[in-house]
């Protein structure tokens, strides 16, 4: 018994010490997890440009200790919902009017993280060339998404062919159109669509990536944009609030040079940069 009762002490001794080693083993690893997780940067972005853009800085995110993890979607609606269901952190795929739209309808609270660029949207005719030409009664394809059929609105404002209750509002439908000299007829389309309504006798809004499916440049739109505001720059948005390390070290590498020559040479003629004006995050 004498002999026993040491080996049962040395053994009990032992027990705890295996037990509180894997303790701590549990910890560390709980640790380092959690660690490595506050490194990797979860993005929902638009395949094309912001896909590109990502790729562009993903060596200099790596060098500052970031991993950098990019879900490809096809439209605002998918990053979204994506956001919302905590898949990624952040979403490269709409504007901050688009953002605000969303916030509205949702009751959401995203934030303007950084604004990339400003891509050219035009009305685009085959059968028109000056504004002079249009006659009355004149069909217009208008976007069905609300923000996007502001920004249409605003431009047909901009180029004197109605007049809006407010020209500076970003809530613009068509009951604010309070003067309509040509007597417009508007109707509402998806983007799929428009190949199909330019080759009809319609005054047609477009963004970039629909007008290249006809080989058209917005210069060739017969109602191009002014200069714009960030209000209408795709960019990054987040449900973050604040400035930390992580949206900083973001915003730094999304705003290098390499992403403005990128801007400047692949996106030629179709987009220009957002990040020249002073931002402020979060908006």
């Amino acid at each position: 018994m004498k002999k026993f009762f040491p080996k049962l002490v040395l053994a009990i001794l032992a027990l705890l010490c295996l037990i509180a080693c894997s303790s701590q083993t549990k910890k560390f690893s709980a640790a380092k997890k959690a660690k490595t997780t506050d490194k990797i940067i979860r993005i929902a972005a638009l395949k094309g440009a912001p896909t590109g853009i990502l790729k562009l800085v993903q060596n200099d995110l790596e060098k500052l200790g970031y991993e950098l993890s990019i879900l490809q979607v096809n439209n605002a609606s998918e990053a979204n919902q994506a956001l919302s269901e905590k898949k990624v952190d952040f979403t490269f795929a709409q504007d901050r009017l688009a953002m605000r739209a969303y916030n509205y309808e949702t009751g959401s609270n995203l934030n303007d993280i950084q604004p990339i660029y400003n891509e050219q949207v035009a009305f685009y005719s085959q059968k028109w060339k000056t504004l002079d030409e249009i006659p009355n009664g004149t069909t217009v394809a208008l976007p069905a998404d609300t923000s996007e059929k502001t920004r249409a609105l605003r431009l047909l404002a901009q180029a004197k062919l109605v007049e809006l209750k407010d020209k500076y509002s970003y809530e613009v439908s068509t009951n604010d159109v309070t003067i309509n000299p040509k007597n417009l007829q508007f109707k509402e389309i998806q983007k799929k669509d428009f190949e199909k309504v330019y080759q009809e006798d319609t005054l047609a809004f477009a963004y970039p990536t629909e007008a290249a499916q006809l080989k058209l440049q917005p210069q060739n739109g017969l109602v191009r944009e002014a200069p714009l505001d960030d209000m209408f720059a795709i960019g990054i948005i987040g449900q973050e609030g604040s400035e930390t390390p992580l949206i900083y070290d973001l915003r730094v590498a999304l705003t290098n040079s390499e992403v403005r020559t990128y801007i400047q040479t692949k996106l030629k003629g179709r987009a220009s940069i957002a990040f020249t004006r002073p931002h402020t995050c979060c908006f």
